[in-house]
């Protein structure tokens, strides 16, 4: 196996952090999309009454 330089880690390690960005977004909005309009509306209520 040849040597990876330490760009070739660098870049590897920003893929992987990309990866795990999405694939935690996707995660979220699954679980916003579970909960359903009412909950997440309820929720957005409450921090709309938290913000003031």
């Amino acid at each position: 196996m040849p040597q990876m330089g330490p760009l070739m880690w660098l870049s590897l390690y920003v893929y992987f952090i990309f990866i795990y960005l999405y694939v935690s977004l996707v995660i979220y909005y699954l679980f916003m999309l579970k909960l359903g309009s009412l909950s997440s509306l309820k929720l957005k209520v409450m921090c709309w009454n938290m913000k003031w």
